[in-house]
């Protein structure tokens, strides 16, 4: 999957982001809500697709982190908890 697909799928994702903090957590995180119907949706994509979503999206993150040693460090703060 070329980036600029990607990038517009990711645009195009209706999931909301919030800067509360998650319950449970002593700081960082990130919350997003799905609706019931957007649920039954994915429900209905084939396993085979969602895997290949999945792998699309770590060589993404896996390429950005490669390509700017800054971003690495902030995913990595993120995955700790301390952003």
């Amino acid at each position: 999957m070329q980036f600029l697909e990607l990038l517009k799928k990711v645009e195009k994702s209706k999931i909301r982001y919030s800067k509360k903090k998650m319950p449970n957590k002593k700081k960082g995180g990130f919350r997003y809500y799905r609706t019931q119907e957007q649920i039954r949706d994915y429900m209905r994509v084939p396993a085979e697709k969602k895997l290949r979503w999945l792998e699309d999206m770590w060589r993404f993150n896996r390429e950005v982190a490669r390509s700017n040693p800054k971003i690495a460090e902030i995913q990595e703060k993120f995955r700790q908890g301390k952003i």
